[in-house]
C-alpha cells in the first residue's frame, strides 16, 4: 500500500539522514558534491531555492496550495499554524530529499489554474499525480553513475538516468540542477514528470471511471476499501482528561479486501452467513508487480449480469447440512430481501473475480523459460501460452467455444505504472468457467463427499503409470484411486449418499456447486478386476444394476416437502468390461440454485440391484453384485442452446 510505504521510507530516510550527517561532520568535500561547485555550502533550504527562482514561479505557486496528505484520506496539519500542510511547509522541513521541479515552459498558465482548481476541489490529486510524483527521499545528484530506480513518495518507481541527465524520460535542464539545499538537492526538468496509475489507482479514480463508462466497476472495488488505524505507527502525545492516549502523529494504513484474499466469511456468526465473499486475491496497487485486468464497462456487466441470472434463481427454503442432512427436517428459510442480496453479491462477484491475471504466474514457455510479462501476455498468439491462470485460481483453456486470447484482443489496453488495465465492452469468459461442470472425486480421499452410507468403503490404489496396459485399453482412473461400495452383506444392496458439491480443477479450495440450470448426472465406475490390478490379464466380469434417487430444492413452504426427490428405477446395467460413464439423469435441469451457499446442496443417492438368481456363485461369468467401484460423480453441465455429448475426463 502506497501509504504504507511512504511510513516505511520516512522511517528508514531519517536513519539514513543521521548516517550522512555523521559522515559530513568527517569530510569538507560533502558540501561541494551536492552543490556541484567547489567552496560553497548549502544555506537555503529546498522551498528558499525554488521559490527564489522566477524560473519556477507556476510549481511554486501550486505548491503553496497542494496539501501534504498521509493517505487518501487523511491531510496533514501544520502543528505551527494549525492550518493544512502544503508542499510549501514540505520543502522547507529538515528531512532530506531530492525534487525534479518543473520549470515555466513544462507547465502553461493554464495547466497552472487547473492545478490550482484541483488543489481546491480534488486535493488528493494534486499530492499524487504531481507534487509526491516528483519527490524521492534520497539525495540524488546527477553524475556520471549510471541508472537507479528511485521510488517516489506517492510510491511510484521512476528511472533517473545520471549519465545522460534524464528522470523517467524526461530531460534535466542541466543549468540548473544539482542544486544543494540544506534539505537535499533540486533538479530542474523541462517537462513534467509523467504520473502513471497503478491499475488500483486508475480502477477507484472516479473521472477515468466516469470517462470509460467502469463504473459499476468502480463501485464493486470502492466498496471493499477498509482504512484502519494503526496505533504501533503512531507517535503517541499526553493522555487526555480521562486518561485515554491521544496521538500527535496518527498513521493509517490503507487496504482493500480484493488484494488479500480469494474467499472470506464475514465474523458475524456463521449460521448468519449465508455465503462467503469473493475477491482478486491480488494486490493491484503493488507497484512492483504486474497485472493484466479485465474492466467491463457498465453496459458490458449489465449484459453479463442478464446473461447469469438464470443460474442464480434462489429458493425460500435449503436444508441446512451443518444442522442436519437432506434426510432431516432441519431448515432454514431465505427472507426475500436476503434473496434479492445474495443473488445480486452472487452474480457480481462472479462476474469481477475471475478477471485479474498475474502475468509472473502464467506457465512458462519452458521449464527454463523466462516469466511473462504484462506486455509479452497482451501479444501472444493463441498458441503461444497454453493456458491462462487467473488470481482467483481457475485456468482457461481455449476450446471449440471460446478463445482465451479473446479476453484483450481487439480491447482498450491501457497502461498502468503495474501492468495493463484492459476496457472491454464485452464479459468474454467461458461457459464452463461460470458454469462449470461437477467434477466429485469419490477416489481423491480428501474429496470423498459421502454425507451417508451402508455397508463398507474401502479406497483402492490404482497406479495408471503402472498398470499401463489395462489403462490404454480399458481406462484411466482418476489420480490413482477409486472406492469400492459394498454391502454389509452380499444379499443385501448398497445405500450412500453424496453430496453433490464438487471442484473446480484439482484445487479443494475453490468449489463448485449445482446452479440452477441444466446437467447430465452420471458416475463414472471401474471394473471389478480392478482391485486386482496387479494381474496381467482382464479378470472375470461382473455386472451391476444401479438404481439412482436425486434430492433437490423444491422451494415448499415448510417441512420435509421443501425438497423433492426423483429416482431413476430403471436398474441401469453397467457392464463391469471398462473405466465407464455412466448417464443416471440426462438433461435434469435443477429449479433452484446452491451457488454460493453455504451448508447447502442437493444429493444423489447410489443403490445397487441385483436377484439371488443373479448372484448364484454356481453361475459362470458375466454375475450381478451388489457391491460398486466408482471413480467420480459427474454433473455435465448444459448449455441449454446446444445437444452436447458428454466427454470422458482422464
Amino acid at each position: 500500500m502506497i501509504m504504507k510505504n511512504i511510513i516505511n521510507n520516512i522511517k528508514g530516510v531519517a536513519m539514513g539522514a543521521a548516517i550522512l550527517s555523521m559522515c559530513a561532520s568527517c569530510t569538507d568535500t560533502w558540501d561541494d558534491h551536492y552543490n556541484g561547485g567547489e567552496g560553497t555550502s548549502a544555506t537555503k533550504t529546498l522551498w528558499e531555492q525554488i521559490e527564489s527562482n522566477p524560473d519556477l514561479s507556476r510549481f511554486a505557486a501550486i505548491a503553496q496550495k497542494a496539501v501534504y496528505y498521509k493517505d487518501e484520506f487523511h491531510p496533514l496539519t501544520n502543528m505551527k499554524t494549525g492550518k493544512p500542510y502544503t508542499f510549501r511547509d514540505k520543502f522547507s522541513e529538515a528531512m532530506p530529499m531530492t525534487v525534479w521541479v518543473p520549470n515555466n515552459s513544462a507547465i502553461s498558465e493554464n495547466e497552472m489554474q487547473t492545478w490550482l482548481n484541483l488543489a481546491e476541489t480534488h486535493p488528493y490529486t494534486v499530492h499524487q499525480q504531481l507534487m509526491a510524483n516528483c519527490i524521492s527521499l534520497r539525495r540524488e545528484v546527477a553524475t556520471s553513475g549510471g541508472i537507479d530506480t528511485l521510488q517516489m513518495i506517492n510510491g511510484k518507481r521512476m528511472v533517473f538516468d545520471k549519465d545522460n541527465y534524464t528522470m523517467h524520460n524526461q530531460p534535466m535542464v542541466q543549468s540548473a540542477m544539482n542544486i544543494a539545499a540544506t534539505n537535499g538537492t533540486l533538479h530542474t526538468v523541462s517537462s513534467v514528470l509523467p504520473f502513471e496509475y497503478n491499475i488500483y489507482e486508475f480502477v477507484k479514480d472516479a473521472v477515468n471511471a466516469n470517462q470509460n463508462s467502469v463504473n459499476r466497476f468502480h463501485q464493486y472495488v470502492l466498496k471493499t476499501d477498509t482504512v484502519y488505524f494503526n496505533q504501533n505507527a503512531s507517535i503517541e502525545g499526553n493522555p487526555d482528561i480521562n486518561g485515554n492516549p491521544t496521538y500527535v502523529d496518527s498513521a493509517y494504513v490503507n487496504t482493500n479486501m480484493m488484494f488479500h484474499t480469494r474467499q472470506y466469511l464475514p465474523n458475524i456468526g456463521q449460521d448468519k452467513c449465508l455465503t462467503y465473499n469473493e475477491y482478486f486475491n491480488a494486490n493491484i496497487a503493488g507497484e512492483d508487480s504486474d497485472f493484466v485486468l479485465v474492466v467491463p464497462t457498465d453496459a458490458a456487466w449489465e449484459a453479463a449480469y442478464e446473461k447469469l441470472k438464470p443460474l442464480y434463481n434462489y429458493a425460500n427454503n435449503y436444508v441446512d447440512n451443518v444442522k442436519g442432512n437432506s434426510n432431516t427436517t432441519a431448515y432454514r428459510y431465505i427472507q426475500e430481501d436476503e434473496m434479492d442480496s445474495i443473488t445480486a453479491q452472487s452474480i457480481n462477484m462472479d462476474i469481477i473475480s475471475p478477471l485479474c491475471f498475474n502475468a509472473h504466474k502464467q506457465p512458462k514457455r519452458s521449464l527454463a523459460g523466462p516469466l511473462w510479462t504484462s506486455e509479452e501476455l497482451l501479444k501472444a498468439a493463441d498458441g503461444s501460452i497454453e493456458y491462462l491462470l487467473n488470481t482467483f485460481g481457475d485456468t482457461l483453456r481455449t476450446d471449440s467455444e471460446w478463445s482465451k486470447t479473446s479476453l484483450w484482443e481487439g480491447k482498450k489496453a491501457v497502461k498502468m505504472s503495474n501492468g495493463y488495465s484492459i476496457v472491454t465492452n464485452e464479459w468474454n469468459l467461458p461457459r464452463k468457467l461460470y458454469q462449470p461442470d461437477l467434477n466429485i472425486e469419490i477416489g481423491w480421499e480428501s474429496f470423498y463427499n459421502r454425507a451417508t452410507a451402508t455397508g463398507m468403503t474401502t479406497s483402492y490404489p490404482f497406479s495408471n503409470a503402472t498398470a499401463k496396459e489395462w489403462a490404454d485399453t480399458v481406462g484411466y482412473v482418476s489420480h490413482d484411486n477409486f472406492y469400492e461400495l459394498a454391502p454389509n452383506s452380499e444379499n443385501n444392496s448398497i445405500n450412500n449418499i453424496f453430496r453433490l458439491v464438487g471442484t473446480r480443477g484439482d484445487s479443494e479450495n475453490l468449489e463448485s456447486e449445482v446452479m440452477s440450470g441444466t446437467y447430465d448426472i452420471c458416475i463414472v465406475c471401474v471394473p471389478d478386476f480392478y482391485k486386482t490390478s496387479t494381474d496381467t490379464i482382464v479378470g472375470d466380469t461382473i455386472r451391476h444394476r444401479i438404481t439412482a434417487t436425486l434430492n433437490y430444492c423444491n422451494n415448499a413452504a415448510n417441512g420435509k416437502d421443501a425438497q423433492l426427490k426423483i429416482a431413476n428405477n430403471n436398474a441401469i446395467v453397467y457392464e463391469g468390461l471398462k473405466v465407464d460413464t455412466v448417464v443416471l439423469f440426462k438433461d435434469f435441469t435443477f429449479p433452484y440454485s446452491y451457488k454460493n451457499l453455504r451448508h447447502s446442496y442437493p444429493t444423489l443417492q447410489l443403490g445397487t440391484y441385483s436377484t439371488s438368481a443373479d448372484r448364484d456363485k454356481k453361475k459362470t461369468y458375466p454375475v450381478f453384485r451388489n457391491n460398486l467401484c466408482i471413480d467420480r460423480i459427474l454433473l455435465i453441465s448444459k448449455d441449454g442452446n446446444k445437444n452436447e455429448e458428454i466427454a470422458i475426463v482422464e
